[in-house]
C-alpha cells in the first residue's frame, strides 16, 4: 500500500470490511467479497446469538451458492459457539460444501496453557472438528486474564 503509493502506483487493496446485521444482508455481502483470497466471518458482540447463527448460515449458504474456493477464517466466538457446525447440520448444501473445504481456519484459546492458535477445521458429516493446529503462540498476561473473565 504505502509503497505503492510513493512509487505512484495504486495501491493493491490488501483488506475490505463488510459489515452488515441483518441475516438477510448475506447475498448482497458475499457478492462484495467472493472474489477475495479469504474472508473472515466476525460475529458477536452487540447482536444476540440468534442473529449471528443466522447470519452466518445464511453466509455460508451463499458462499457455497458461489463454490467460494478461497480461505474462510472463523473468529474466536464463531468457532466456540459452533455457529457454522449448526448451520451444516441444518443445511445440507452447507455440509457438502465445507466437506470438500480444507482451508477453514478458526482461532481457539487455551487459556490453562496460555496459548493462542489457529486450528484448521474439518467437517465430515457437518461435525465441527480440529484436523490441526496451523499457528500457536504464547499469549500475554492480559490476553489470558481477559479469556480467564470469561
Amino acid at each position: 500500500g504505502l509503497a505503492a503509493s510513493k512509487a505512484g502506483e495504486k495501491p493493491l487493496r490488501r483488506l475490505d470490511i463488510v459489515a452488515y446485521t441483518e441475516p438477510g444482508s448475506a447475498s448482497s455481502a458475499v457478492a462484495s467479497f467472493k472474489d477475495k483470497d479469504a474472508v473472515a466471518l466476525l460475529f458477536g458482540g452487540q447482536v444476540a446469538d440468534e442473529a449471528n447463527a443466522a447470519s452466518v448460515r445464511n453466509t455460508l449458504a451463499e458462499l457455497a451458492k458461489v463454490n467460494y474456493s478461497g480461505a474462510i477464517f472463523l473468529h474466536l466466538t464463531v468457532s466456540a459457539k459452533k455457529w457454522v457446525e449448526k448451520a451444516a447440520t441444518e443445511d445440507k448444501a452447507i455440509a457438502a460444501y465445507l466437506a470438500d473445504k480444507s482451508n477453514v481456519y478458526a482461532l481457539a484459546v487455551n487459556v490453562e496453557q496460555g496459548k493462542g492458535m489457529v486450528n484448521q477445521l474439518s467437517f465430515k458429516d457437518g461435525k465441527q472438528n480440529v484436523s490441526r493446529v496451523a499457528f500457536e503462540t504464547a499469549l500475554n498476561d492480559g490476553f489470558v486474564g481477559l479469556f480467564k473473565r470469561r
